[in-house]
């Protein structure tokens, strides 16, 4: 059972580490929607389901912990949260413990991008697994 058949993909980032994420997920023929505010992210969350978002630390109108929030009704999503290279050490256990699934430096590379989704791939195997076992 291929689990990612279903899997929608939110980026909310601006064009240039849009283009990176959505290119490093081609593999897995994920779909990819892009939002560049806040705002746009609220009209799409949390009624439309999405398994990964990647989002800026800093939107033009908020922040990451925000998305988090707003993701935080859907129990499947995991937030990955894009920050710029000189914060992510500054940052990231406030992140993970405001309930980021993972950070990555921004400029986005392909191999953190790949790295993240198949990470989150096997989270969810593991998840189907354990359900399928109990039934």
């Amino acid at each position: 059972m291929d689990i990612t058949a279903t899997w929608r993909v939110l980026i909310v980032s601006a064009i240039e580490n849009y283009d990176l994420v959505k290119n490093a997920m081609n593999q897995w023929a994920l779909e990819a929607v892009h939002c560049s505010s806040l705002q746009e992210a609220r009209g799409l969350l949390p009624d439309s389901t999405f398994s990964l978002i990647f989002c800026e630390e800093t939107l033009v109108d908020g922040t990451y912990r925000e998305v988090l929030n707003i993701s935080g009704k859907a129990l499947k999503t995991r937030v990955v949260v894009i920050s710029p290279m000189s914060h992510v050490e500054e940052i990231y256990l406030e992140a993970m413990d405001a309930g980021a699934f993972e950070m990555i430096a921004s400029p986005c590379r392909v191999s953190d991008v790949q790295w993240v989704v198949i990470r989150a791939i096997q989270e969810e195997s593991r998840h189907v697994g354990r359900r399928a076992r109990s039934l």
